[in-house]
């Protein structure tokens, strides 16, 4: 008996769809780069990156899971309202529009300065360099958060915007930035007092990062033959920081998976000053 049109219709689209299952790579069982896992979220793609071949997957190095520079790739990319391009988002700083909860204030509205960034309410972001802070921060209104500006969700005059009082914009990231390394540092001194010595750590793995303050190191940022990060502080002109590498001349050594935070605020920081 002959088919009719609509069964063998049916019939092809069920081989279809079972050859296009077919072609489903399978996910990697293997440790994976998150330069790799969070692909789309840093290259604009809309997919994720997928080997057809699980075997054909670069596998990573130890510790490359808890690799700030890897991590710092597969952040988030949001657009610097300074220079107009695309960076991570954890070497940024965030910019928040804040509605004054004082009535008696002149402006409704203010631009709120976070190193560390927050979720509740629209972002904009700004580079972390003091040189291009300086530069630009006369003219910090163009950081508004571009949805606070949106009219079919409300409307905002920029009259009613106030700059941050306290000080200049780029003096408020450095406090920002000084703030948690002040705050990351304590715990680790105390940490180490409780565990004895450097946590009981003389030896940095690939994981980890040693910071110093070294004038006669000029480099800022090393990459030891042992894979580990070096960080020189040397050239942060401050005497509460350089107090603590007084109290501890060995200079401290730190993990990247427990302490995220201050090692993203201490490279900031490296980047601000230069």
């Amino acid at each position: 008996m002959r088919k009719s049109k609509p069964d063998v219709l049916v019939h092809v689209m069920e081989r279809l769809v079972g050859e296009k299952r077919g072609r489903i790579p399978r996910k990697p069982d293997c440790a994976v780069s998150p330069v790799i896992t969070n692909f789309e979220k840093w290259a604009g793609k809309p997919r994720k990156l997928y080997f057809r071949d699980a075997s054909k997957v670069p596998r990573i190095g130890e510790c490359l899971q808890n690799n700030m520079y890897a991590a710092i790739l597969a952040s988030p990319m949001r657009l610097d309202r300074v220079t107009r391009l695309h960076c991570p988002k954890e070497l940024l700083t965030q910019v928040k529009l804040v509605q004054e909860t004082d009535s008696d204030v002149e402006k409704p509205f203010r631009l709120d300065i976070a190193a560390s960034a927050r979720r509740i309410g629209p972002a904009s972001y700004i580079s972390n360099r003091n040189a291009l802070l300086v530069k630009n921060q006369a003219s910090p209104l163009k950081w508004v958060p571009t949805s606070s500006l949106n009219k079919t969700i409300r409307h905002i005059d920029f009259r009613d915007i106030g700059q941050p009082k306290a000080a200049p914009i780029a003096q408020i990231v450095r406090f920002e930035l000084l703030k948690q390394v002040y705050e990351g540092l304590s715990q680790q001194l105390q940490h180490d007092a409780n565990c004895g010595g450097n946590g009981g750590n003389n030896s940095p793995t690939s994981c980890d990062i040693r910071i110093i303050s070294d004038p006669l190191i000029p480099a800022k940022l090393q990459i030891q033959a042992d894979q580990s990060t070096v960080m020189n502080l040397a050239g942060i002109d401050d005497k509460t920081l350089q107090d603590m590498f007084l109290e501890r001349p060995e200079g401290f050594i730190v993990n990247y998976a427990s302490n995220k935070n201050l090692c993203n605020a201490l490279y900031n920081l490296l980047i601000h000053t230069d």
